[in-house]
């Protein structure tokens, strides 16, 4: 990843590194957003084919097969929604941005992300202690592309919409009543921008108390949001899900319990939090997130490569 980061930025031009490089400890490192905005790094729109082939390989490089599917689907799907609004401009594909924070291929911890709307990928690079890859975000609006449009029936964040209704159908009454914690949904995801480490207190149904059949589905639905990385940062997350142990990981439900009906859902634990979204626009626009609480911008992994290097 050094590499292909270097290359990225080497390519550019000096008005493009300055638009693309910051600091590490800049504050726009933790300047992480899913709408349509101005935001920190250089747009794909700016970049010519062989920058935007070397951004392409940079993020491909920390996604696995499923995941670089589903950023392209992001970009495909910002362009039906502009078609569905008649707004083409404002919707705007190449309107994604790719930033660098502090020097890759040092012995200095550096970061980058690809971010715009409806997609934020975040991870930071601490020498001898790993990569950190929260915040991680995706969205979908529309969540299913409605008729007429030549889409028409498209669900791009179908997987865990499915896993998540077939889990709480699954629950018993008594069960249920622990896992659902309000009759409407929240308008948004808890734990946005600013508000990564806000859900102190884990609610809802340990999966500890369910069924083995329940459990995989609990983890099955888990590992939905880690899918899009690539299979050795994935298999760091679920290793240290399952170190702290799946069990205390806890599923809550907010809202209506069918398709169409407003929803949210989150699996939160000690060592991670997912949550999912569907409210906005007659329920038919999904925001979905995962973070490592004591990890976000590889906040943990900083203070133990400073203890060990300091």
């Amino acid at each position: 990843m050094d590499e292909l980061a270097r290359a990225w930025l080497g390519g550019l031009t000096a008005a493009q590194q300055a638009q693309a490089r910051y600091r590490f400890a800049d504050d726009a490192r933790r300047d992480w957003h899913y709408t349509p905005r101005s935001r920190p790094g250089l747009p794909l729109g700016a970049m010519d084919a062989s920058s935007r082939a070397r951004a392409w390989a940079m993020v491909d490089a920390a996604l696995s097969e499923a995941g670089r599917t589903k950023v392209r689907e992001v970009l495909a799907l910002e362009a039906v929604l502009g078609d569905i609004e008649g707004r083409p401009a404002r919707r705007d594909p190449s309107n994604y941005a790719l930033a660098v924070f502090g020097e890759p291929g040092t012995e200095a911890p550096w970061a980058w992300r690809f971010e715009g709307h409806h997609v934020s990928l975040t991870l930071t690079h601490v020498p001898g202690a790993g990569v950190a890859v929260t915040p991680s975000f995706f969205g979908a609006n529309p969540a299913i592309v409605p008729a007429p449009h030549a889409h028409a029936g498209a669900e791009l964040l179908v997987v865990p919409r499915k896993l998540a209704f077939e889990l709480l159908h699954s629950l018993d009454p008594s069960s249920r009543a622990q896992c659902v914690l309000a009759i409407d949904a929240p308008r948004d995801i808890l734990t946005g921008p600013g508000a990564e480490r806000r859900l102190e207190r884990i609610e809802g149904l340990a999966l500890a108390e369910l069924a083995l059949g329940q459990q995989e589905l609990g983890w099955h639905l888990l590992s939905s949001f880690l899918v899009h990385l690539a299979d050795d940062h994935r298999a760091a997350a679920e290793a240290r899900i399952r170190d702290v142990g799946l069990g205390r990981v806890h599923f809550a439900w907010a809202g209506g319990d069918r398709l169409g009906d407003p929803h949210y859902f989150r699996l939160h634990g000690p060592a991670t939090v997912v949550e999912y979204d569907n409210v906005q626009n007659a329920a038919n626009h999904v925001h979905a997130v995962w973070h490592e609480p004591d990890d976000v911008f590889g906040d943990d992994r900083l203070r133990r490569h400073h203890l060990d290097a300091h």
